[in-house]
């Protein structure tokens, strides 16, 4: 007989259920992807060069690159600091795993981006997902929880990764590179990767613990 469902697994089948909904919501023009494109059209009439230029830097902060090399330093000093290798590689494992899975998704949603017009930067790929979002979300959700320990200290480092993460997720809008229901997919993507792997890491953890 099955046991319970795990609590970080329900709420990522969760978030993957909801990125599905939406992802087949976008597939087709609607009231929802016509609200998407009213939301980027006010913002890129509004947005200022100094606008433009912070929401770039703040992109950054989900730029596989970049995490990429987050990820290897985060292994490297928590692996110094005593952690476990399971525990240290997290990092890379989230970000790892949202790497591969987003242009996936793309690829089967095949949703086009907002008119390049609206733009501040030039990016290629499909819409939905954001890469960023998801990418942002898989790992400083999972640094988070891999740096922090105990109840108190575990909370406000989720706390700090869900800021940034939501400024990225802002920042796609902003630059006229995504539609919110872009970034929304993006963030139950990479929320989903991040939860899962904790979860594994969680209970590889207590297998390890003395009976």
């Amino acid at each position: 007989m099955l046991g319970p469902v795990p609590p970080r697994v329900a709420a990522a089948a969760f978030a993957l259920l909801v990125m599905v909904v939406l992802a087949l919501v976008v597939s087709g023009e609607n009231w929802v992807t016509r609200a998407d494109l009213d939301v980027v059209q006010g913002v890129a009439a509004d947005r200022t060069g100094v606008l433009g230029s912070v929401a770039r830097a703040v992109s950054w902060f989900g730029n596989v690159l970049l995490l990429g090399a987050v990820a290897a330093v985060g292994a490297f000093v928590l692996r110094r600091s005593g952690a476990p290798w399971h525990l240290a590689v997290l990092p890379a494992l989230a970000i790892t795993t949202a790497a591969v899975v987003d242009p996936l998704v793309k690829l089967a949603v095949g949703r086009p981006r907002p008119p390049a017009e609206l733009a501040e930067v030039v990016e290629r790929a499909t819409g939905f997902p954001s890469g960023h979002s998801a990418q942002a979300a898989a790992l400083w959700f999972a640094l988070a929880f891999a740096v922090s320990t105990g109840a108190r200290g575990r909370r406000r480092a989720l706390a700090v990764a869900t800021c940034v993460v939501a400024l990225v997720g802002v920042s796609r809008v902003v630059l006229g590179v995504h539609s919110p229901t872009d970034v929304l997919g993006g963030w139950c993507l990479g929320g989903a990767i991040a939860l899962l792997a904790i979860e594994v890491v969680d209970r590889r953890d207590d297998a390890r613990k003395p009976r």
